[in-house]
Formats: structure tokens, sequence, C-alpha cells
């Protein structure tokens, strides 16, 4: 049965990512323990001027060399789009200037005029006031495969009948990361070159940089080296891309992604150099990062680093570098929700342990600080356009929930700064000269990220009563292969269906549950005697019912 996809792909920006593999140097001895995904495994490769290492944790493609395995390697692929960008401005055939509407044929009919005129720098830096994913993409997309449909006719369809949100103009857009604007510039590049995407980039960045197991397709004599995609620890589908593949549809293996790094540190050995100057050049902030060519910049860890990360449906992968010392982690995972970039996560935070003796970690507690009026602190906080903190004061304590994930508790520590219970995390409030709270920033992996106040109201309460999120917990069933698990936790729910990502879902009335991050909302239905017997998902104007198991 097909149903209406619910997911955020891919982990885009929810967090983070030479030599040949005959001349790897000897291992670095550097690199700490990480915990092995519940299934699948991951491929880890650290390089730098003192060598490369490569090693894997967990299962992934048995019976195949680490440095030979494949994995999907989602929207790390627009890295590679932005430099194809880069390399088609060098070269004369576009402009960063150049519009939609140039490239597109003569007398093509836009309802919004906006989407002609926005350029392709708009497009790389996630400017473009698109939105996240086409409003064509769900009605017949297939959840476990999501893209595989999605042709270059209903791409134009979008173009044609599509209206931009708002008033606004491309000088005040703020960046919201779309993988519908990277896929359009990837399309809008093999029409400005006539010569299909994946052409383009094996001709001009795969065969020059000799990254010969890089591919659009996996070809038949490689298939065998597929790991294995995992979702927790159900097998689920790689995901299948048509024109829409510039924003997520390249696999690759830990040595080419390192070669890229290579070219990215140092362009000059590769005859690159023009391209990735573009590439790397700062075109707008985007969280606590800016952003150039779909090349993402911000210090983390004490270093300036540049990177990306990527999620689909059963692959992470994270790519970063520190161009400051010629260091750069790859990690590879047939693990989905952000595996990848804890893993890198800990790399960079070793390799900052291993020069200081110390690894940071939040603030300890201080005492004398229990009598504080929490509810000062209660609000919005907006980190950009798809980020939001709420934070809510429940009994005595303070929670704060970030869209798209479940409400956590902080504990205070010193004045105006709070740490995470769970996560390595902490939360400083900063207050105007009147005293009043005005913004807050975000202290995690090495990386600090402000996000102002906007707005007084933390919205509904996003905690149950005691007791009552365990009477929706269970299995619900929209189809064969289509299961909604429903879990409690910590007086919440968090929803998966089958092939993709958990997402919590917030009381938005009896019975009824909205999501955050698409706009679809559960009911639960009860039987007679008051148990709950099912659930009904309502988005884009369906109602699809899922009986509990």
């Amino acid at each position: 049965m097909k149903t209406t996809p619910i997911h955020a792909m891919p982990a885009a920006f929810q967090r983070l990512l030479i030599l040949a593999l005959a001349t790897l140097a000897a291992p670095i001895t550097a690199l700490p323990e990480v915990p092995e995904p519940e299934a699948g495994g991951a491929v880890i490769l650290s390089g730098g001027p003192d060598g490369t290492s490569l090693r894997a944790i967990g299962e992934f493609v048995p019976g195949t060399k680490i440095e030979e395995a494949l994995f999907e390697i989602g929207s790390l692929t627009k890295v590679f789009t932005g430099l194809l960008l880069a390399q088609s401005v060098v070269d004369g055939t576009v402009s960063l200037q150049t519009r939609i509407s140039e490239i597109l044929p003569e007398g093509f009919a836009f309802a919004d005029p906006r989407i002609g005129d926005i350029s392709l720098a708009a497009l790389a830096s996630h400017t473009s006031g698109l939105p996240r994913l086409p409003d064509n993409l769900a009605a017949s997309a297939n959840p476990a495969n999501p893209y595989a449909h999605y042709d270059k006719s209903l791409l134009l369809d979008f173009l044609r009948s599509s209206r931009l949100e708002g008033k606004s103009t491309p000088a005040d857009r703020a960046a919201r990361y779309s993988n519908l604007g990277f896929g359009l510039l990837g399309y809008l590049l093999e029409e400005a070159h006539a010569q299909s995407y994946e052409t383009l980039i094996r001709r001009k960045i795969l065969e020059p940089l000799g990254m010969e197991n890089t591919f659009l397709k996996v070809p038949y004599a490689a298939v065998h080296r597929q790991a294995t995609p995992y979702s927790g620890i159900s097998p689920v589908s790689q995901w299948d891309f048509k024109v829409l593949a510039g924003t997520g549809a390249l696999w690759s293996t830990a040595p080419d992604l390192a070669r890229f790094a290579e070219c990215l540190l140092y362009p000059e050995r590769f005859d690159f150099s023009d391209s990735v100057s573009l590439l790397k050049k700062p075109l707008a902030a985007m969280g606590g990062a800016s952003i150039g060519l779909g090349l993402l910049q911000e210090n983390i860890w004490q270093y300036d680093r540049l990177y990306h990360d990527g999620g689909t449906g059963g692959f992470s992968s994270s790519f970063v570098l520190t161009p400051s010392t010629g260091q750069y982690f790859v990690v590879l995972a047939n693990q989905s929700n952000g595996f990848a970039s804890r893993v890198a996560n800990k790399l960079m935070q070793a390799s900052v342990s291993a020069g200081t003796s110390e690894t940071p970690s939040p603030t300890e507690a201080q005492p004398g600080l229990k009598t504080v009026n929490l509810a000062l602190y209660q609000g919005k906080y907006t980190m950009g356009p798809n980020s939001t903190f709420h934070v809510q004061k429940f009994d005595d304590h303070l929670y704060v929930r970030l869209t798209g994930q479940l409400a956590l508790p902080v504990r205070l520590t010193e004045t105006d700064r709070f740490v995470y219970s769970d996560v390595e995390a902490s939360l400083e409030f900063i207050r105007d000269p009147s005293g009043k709270i005005k913004s807050l920033s975000l202290h995690q992996n090495g990386r600090v990220i402000p996000a102002p106040k906007t707005g007084d109201n933390p919205g509904r309460p996003f905690l149950l009563p005691d007791g009552q999120a365990e009477e929706y917990a269970g299995k619900y069933a929209l189809g064969p292969e289509q299961i909604f698990e429903v879990r409690a936790l910590n007086r919440q729910l968090l929803v998966q269906l089958t092939g993709q990502p958990a997402l919590p879902v917030l009381p938005s009335g009896t019975d009824r549950f909205e999501y955050d991050v698409v706009e679809a909302f559960l009911i639960f239905n009860r039987d007679p005697s008051g148990e709950v017997s099912g659930l009904v998902l309502h988005q884009n104007g369906l109602e699809l019912p899922a009986p509990k198991q």
C-alpha cells in the first residue's frame, strides 16, 4: 500500500562531514571508541598530514573490504552539486546570478514570477524561498523510497503552479534548507550544459579526481558491494532519484571521499583552485553556520571547519574538513537517524582533547542556585526558519524542545546557564541591559549557536499527564509493510513509520497529536471500553486508518 511519506529528509541540517588507497600511511592511534549502531555498521576514515586511518565498526557488507563498501551519501551530494555550479561559473556556462527563467525554455509560465527570478546562487545557499520538498511529491510517493517517482514533468508542474510564501524578495530571505532547491539546481545545470547530471558529475569531478567508486547509479558489477540500509534494527529500502538527483543521489566509498576532501583542502594539486574558492565563499548565514555553494562552515571544537552531513532512509554520512590543520573525517554508515554525525562529533572532540589533555564537558552544577524563577526563561527562541527552541516550565523543572525533537529537561548550573541531563550540551540565556532575556546560545559539540527570543508564549504544553502516553503506545498497521510504531518516552510520544525517521508528535486536543516538521496529524480512536484501538493519519487531504495490532 502506498502512503503519504512522513519524513524530514534528509538529515540535512540536523548535524554534521587524498591520498589514493595504495598510499595510506600508518594508522592514527588516537581514534576514540565509538558505540556500534543497533544494526548495520560504519566505515570511519581520519586523514591529515601525518597519515590516514581507516577502520570499521559493526557490519555493513559481509565479505567486502571496508575500503570498497558502498554507501548512499545522501545530502553530501549537495557539495558535489555546489562544486559543479562553481565549475560552470568558472567555465562561463552560467553565472551565480543566472535566473531559473533564463535556463528554462522561453515563454515558460510561472504562476509566481518570483520563482522564475530565483538565482542559481540562491538555490545553492538555500535562500531561494522554496520549501524543503515540493508539494506535489507526496501524493504518489512510496514512503520507503520517496523520490523514486519524481520526474521532470512533476518538477516543471511545480514550477508552473506554485507560489512562494509571503512577500519576501531574494535580498531579505533567510536561509531555509531545501532539498527541492538543490534538486532543481542539478536539473538546471543539466539544461544549461545540455548533458545529464550523471555525465556532468563524472566528466567534471569524478574522473579528474580519480574517484572510480562514486556513482549516481551503482553498476551491476558493483552491486554486491552496496551496504544494506537500516533504520534502527529494521532493514529498509535504498533511495532512488530521478530529476532531483542533485540533492542526494550519490553512492561512494570512504577512500573516494577522502580524495574529494584532499581536493577541497588542496585544490591547486588538482587544478580546481578557482572553482573550490568559489564553492567555499560564504553567501548566507544558516543557523550558527555560514554557507557557500552548499558547503557549510562554522567553528566546531575550537577550529573553523567545513562540513556537510547526509541522511536517507537507511544511511547516514558525515564529512568534516579543518583547513588550518589539513585534517578531515569521513564517516559512512548504513544506519539512519544521524548515526554518522554522532561518530564524527566524537572524532572532532577527541582531536581537540588530544592537544589539550582535557575533554570539553558541560559546566558542573554549582550550589546555591535552587531558588530561581524558571518561568522567566519560558518562550520561543529561533535558530533558523525550521529550528525553534520551545522552553517550558513543568513543576519545578525546565524543559526544552527543539523542532522535530523530544523535550528534554535542563538543570541550572550557574546564573542563566543550564545543562541538559541526557546529552552533552548546555544553554546560556542572554539578557539585554534592562535584564530582560533576549536570546539563548546552544553550546554543543564545540559549537555556539545563537537563537534570539521570538516569543514569550512557549506554545501548547508538550508533556502529557503521568501515565497517559502509555495508553497510545503500540504498533498500528497502515498497510502490509507499513507499520506505525508509537513509543511512550518521558510523558511524550515518538512515532516511527516503517523506513522513516522516528518523530515526536505534540498533543493538540483530545486524542489528537500534531507533527511539527511536516503538515500532518494523528487522531487515535478508542473502542467502547475506552481503550485505544487505532489511529488515523491526516495529511495532504487524505485520511489513512491504521488499526492497532
